[in-house]
């Protein structure tokens, strides 16, 4: 009766041709769909910001500046890093009189556009602007007191105190061009990269906040400025491939196994792009591989594959993905298309740092990580399920570095009852992270694995057969826009 019910379950096999041309035709269509999708998008955006600033440029052939300035400084609350936008804006602002903010906006160009060009029109303006407001000055100065009213230069302090003062009214960008100026003259003052490092975060320009923290985790000597800058640059690589329109994810898992004698490693990569907050499409490449496997001895389902694929995220822990794509199957010499969809769900139960500042007293902490996947892969014709349970003591030993105690667990079952695919296992582990940010986390482990089903595809009657191994590797996630 068990054996009945578990073969009801899972011998869900495809092998109908009709059928595989409607799913690759389906697949096709739901391709082509999502690429129209993106065009269209893509196409729509580029005509909406194309026509908002022929209309401010327009206002600015008719003699409408105010208007003009006003489409311009909206337009960098959603394109903040547009430079030639910031040099309009000053030369407008200059043009109606307004010197503070066309000086503002000449400074801001002079410091971060990368074209020389800009550089030096935006600097010649400047000293034409210092020119102007220093005869005004003496004029003024001349027709009332000559002797209490000379232009004195500012004062390193009162710069200081207006950058703050920006600060405070929520003016990050004007407080962005006080404190480079005074990083000019100051060199040296490292709290000032540190503050520049977390305005830069605030207007979204986090290539130069990394660049800005860089500097003080280099050359800083404060060791709570150093923690404060490592915590900053992880997260904010973080965030940025995770909210990147374009981004790449690589996983790459290497282990050793001591009863088989074998090597086994997986590698993962995806590039993808984003169609909407939980949406994604792209590219992926998958290759699972041993050292051992043979075509009459086959310990592991070896291939490389490639292709596209779709993934919707319904929740933060749930989702789905789509690959479609073209596999050479190893062992057996074999090429073929591949529709893989997979259900996935994670969750991660505690919280443990990353990284242990000097001012942490607590080390140790305690956290549970879930993880089941569901999927079908045409390419063997055969549904899979598993489930790992990991429990896991992390002590902080400084820095990003890290030692781990835990406990794991994992199941795993296919359709077509294949041996080496149906079993459980448990065993206990320990892994290690060096105090660098990129650095692979490196395991050993001791696990006891029950084979349910045994090789001739029969559910074993009694006892069953047993391995235990010791397994010791690496494992990579990694993650960055482009």
């Amino acid at each position: 009766m068990k054996e009945n019910t578990i073969k009801t379950f899972f011998n869900m096999e495809m092998n109908n041709v009709n059928f595989k041309f409607e799913i690759k035709f389906v697949i096709s269509l739901i391709a082509i769909a999502f690429l129209v999708i993106i065009i269209n998008v893509r196409v729509t955006i580029a005509q909406d910001y194309d026509s908002k600033l022929d209309i401010a440029y327009s206002y600015l052939n008719d003699g409408k500046t105010s208007d003009a300035i006003d489409i311009f400084e909206d337009h960098l609350k959603s394109y903040p890093d547009d430079i030639k936008i910031y040099m309009q804006l000053a030369y407008a602002y200059k043009q109606i009189g307004n010197n503070e903010k066309a000086k503002e906006y000449f400074t801001f160009v002079s410091l971060r556009s990368p074209e020389p060009k800009d550089v030096l029109l935006a600097t010649t303006e400047l000293d034409n602007l210092k020119s102007l407001n220093h005869t005004a000055s003496v004029d003024k100065s001349s027709n009332e007191n000559p002797v209490t009213n000379n232009l004195l230069p500012s004062d390193d302090d009162d710069l200081l105190n207006q950058g703050y003062n920006y600060v405070n009214l929520g003016k990050y960008r004007q407080a962005i061009i006080v404190f480079e100026d005074y990083k000019l003259k100051h060199p040296a003052d490292t709290k000032i990269y540190l503050q520049l490092g977390y305005l830069y975060c605030n207007v979204k320009n986090y290539s130069k906040a990394i660049e800005n923290f860089q500097y003080i985790e280099a050359f800083s000597t404060n060791s709570d400025e150093i923690d404060k800058a490592r915590t900053s640059i992880y997260n904010i690589r973080l965030m940025r491939g995770y909210n990147a329109n374009r981004s790449l994810d690589l996983y790459f898992f290497n282990e050793y196994d001591s009863y088989y004698q074998n090597y086994i490693s997986n590698l993962l990569g995806h590039i993808n792009f984003r169609m909407a907050k939980n949406a994604f499409i792209g590219f992926y490449g998958d290759a699972y591989m041993d050292a051992r496997s043979r075509s009459d001895y086959i310990l592991n389902d070896r291939y490389l594959e490639a292709g596209g694929f779709i993934r919707l995220n319904f929740t933060e822990n749930i989702g789905l993905e789509i690959r479609t794509g073209y596999a050479h199957e190893i062992d057996l010499q074999k090429n073929s298309f591949v529709f893989k969809p997979i259900l996935f769900m994670g969750t991660r139960l505690g919280e443990p740092p990353f990284y242990l500042s000097r001012k942490d007293f607590r080390t140790e902490y305690f956290y549970m990580d879930i993880y089941s996947a569901e999927l079908y892969d045409s390419k063997f014709r055969n549904l899979f399920a598993q489930l790992q349970l990991k429990e896991v003591l992390r002590y902080m030993t400084g820095g990003y570095s890290y030692l781990e105690f835990y406990l794991c667990q994992q199941a795993s079952a296919d359709s077509r009852q294949l041996d080496y695919n149906n079993y459980g296992e448990f065993g206990i582990g320990m892994d290690f992270k060096p105090n660098m940010l990129n650095f692979p986390a490196l395991f050993v482990e001791a696990t006891n694995k029950i084979y349910i089903i045994g090789p001739t595809g029969q559910y074993f009657q009694g006892s069953l057969r047993n391995t235990f191994q010791f397994k010791a590797g690496f494992i990579i996630n990694f993650n960055t826009r482009l």
